[in-house]
């Protein structure tokens, strides 16, 4: 095999391995971002298939590219709470990032670092029973309000978990239902990038 030979199976050897790469990045990020649904500027997952602690949300979220919800402002609160009236699941509980594990009465978002920028507490609350440290939302006459709760309680107490994502600048929105991810290395102008870098043994041009 003469080395014009040896270059264009090296060529054929780096486009196939960059459309397996971008196949398998591409099915992953689709998987991901199709479990998201836009509500106003954030993209929301709410997950009632299993409750999980706290701790348990915040991992849970974490694997999908995102975090627990950030509530900034009640613009968001009435937002996700027609969200969620409307999709059938206002007599359940939803984490949120909030929390206040680091000091007491003194509420960070686990996504940012920062104090929440925004609240809604129901009646009476927070009232730390039981050294309650992680912010649940839960409804009341169809509103839901903020709540402390365990970060680790009981299973039957346990809330279901909202993740939220902002729009990353790869990650474009088709539709609520269908959307998908272009990794970088799978756009044509990469292939022919490669193409052209291995010498034009392919007569390759702009």
């Amino acid at each position: 095999m003469d080395l014009r030979q040896k270059l264009f199976a090296l060529f054929f050897v780096n486009i196939l391995f960059n459309l397996t790469s971008c196949a398998a990045d591409t099915k992953g990020s689709i998987a991901k971002a199709s479990l998201f649904t836009q509500v106003i500027s954030k993209y929301y997952y709410v997950s009632t298939i299993a409750k999980m602690n706290w701790f348990q949300a915040v991992h849970f979220c974490r694997k999908l590219d995102s975090n627990l919800i950030n509530i900034a402002s009640k613009a968001e609160m009435d937002a996700i709470t027609n969200f969620l009236i409307a999709n059938g699941l206002v007599n359940k509980r939803f984490w949120t990032s909030a929390n206040d594990l680091e000091e007491e009465g003194v509420y960070k978002s686990i996504s940012n670092g920062q104090p929440i920028a925004y609240t809604k507490w129901g009646d009476n609350e927070p009232n730390n029973v039981n050294n309650e440290d992680c912010i649940e939302i839960t409804a009341k006459n169809n509103i839901f309000y903020m709540n402390d709760n365990d970060c680790k309680p009981l299973l039957a107490n346990m809330p279901y978990t909202i993740c939220e994502r902002e729009n990353p600048e790869d990650f474009i929105p088709i539709k609520a239902e269908a959307r998908e991810v272009v990794p970088p290395n799978c756009s044509v102008k990469k292939l022919l990038e490669l193409c052209q870098s291995m010498g034009n043994i392919m007569n390759c041009r702009d």
